[in-house]
């Protein structure tokens, strides 16, 4: 289905508007962060991801394609500077490389561990199912993210 529609797309404006996504939802993040909205700038991160990658799996269509780039990027933008807050925020001062270390080598992980599954799923079941199976996890994490992790961080966070 998707090798059909994107055939010749050029992937290098995809990855300019998957960029331009994460270094602008960087620029406001991280004094909407000071102010007291982390966990609402995850939720929204974690939910305009999954809405994204369902709305990519099912139409895959150079709009799409291309429309979506962006609000994947925000996405991200908003998801990996707030993971790394709750992080540091949950450790004491004096074990803050500590916690920067051990979110990086898991968003690292969770990186190399996404590629090495992607390709055989794609492979197996189309892009379209490993977008879908994309977005079910995030939906699994968000879920798992206002059901455990939050109520985690507000009992236990130190530097907020």
């Amino acid at each position: 289905k998707y090798k059909k529609h994107l055939v010749n797309l050029r992937t290098g404006f995809f990855f300019g508007l998957l960029s331009s996504g994460i270094i602008l939802s960087r620029l406001v993040i991280g004094r909407l962060i000071d102010r007291g909205h982390l966990l609402h700038l995850m939720i929204a991160g974690l939910s305009l991801l999954f809405i994204s990658f369902t709305i990519f799996a099912l139409n895959p269509f150079p709009s799409a394609f291309y429309g979506l780039a962006f609000f994947i990027g925000v996405g991200f933008g908003l998801v990996s500077p707030g993971f790394q807050n709750l992080f540091v925020n949950l450790g004491n001062p004096s074990e803050r490389g500590i916690a920067n270390g051990t979110f990086l080598s898991g968003w690292d992980l969770g990186i190399a561990t996404g590629t090495l599954l992607g390709a055989p799923i794609a492979q197996h079941f189309g892009y379209n199912n490993l977008y879908l199976f994309g977005a079910g996890m995030v939906g699994a994490g968000l879920l798992i993210f206002i059901k455990i992790s939050k109520p985690h961080y507000l009992k236990n966070k130190i530097n907020a």
